[in-house]
């Protein structure tokens, strides 16, 4: 029994193999850019992993950098952002952070209120009723 096929199959089974001929050619000539991720990081792994079961205390925002501080063994921990949220450095102390960053003038000013010893937020021990 030989089966034939007829003009509307062969015609749809052309169209379809043109569109996956096409789809190939296409996505064989698309060259994606390298992530930009790894180049902007100063952190590794080993730092990486200092915060994270760390919890955070917040996030103090400047004009160009975010510093988010974090709780960390013996002392704070820090992820510095640039304003437009690229990461460029996680897991750091603030001796680390500012020798991994001396080319940022604003960055001991967001430090300056995390020092120990130093307030944060200055708030009355008991509220005047």
């Amino acid at each position: 029994m030989e089966r034939r096929l007829d003009r509307h199959t062969v015609q749809r089974l052309a169209i379809v193999a043109g569109l996956a001929g096409t789809f190939l050619l296409v996505g064989s000539l698309n060259q994606p850019e390298p992530s930009l991720a790894g180049s902007e990081t100063t952190a590794t792994t080993a730092a990486i992993s200092r915060i994270s079961p760390a919890k955070s205390l917040g996030t103090i925002e400047g004009r160009t950098l975010c510093l988010q501080v974090f709780t960390g063994p013996n002392e704070p921990i820090y992820s510095l952002r640039t304003a437009s949220g690229a990461l460029l450095a996680t897991g750091l102390t603030a001796e680390e952070l500012l020798a991994a960053h001396p080319d940022k003038p604003e960055l001991p000013l967001l430090l300056a209120g995390t020092a120990e010893g130093e307030t944060l937020m200055l708030a009355p021990d008991e509220p005047d009723f």
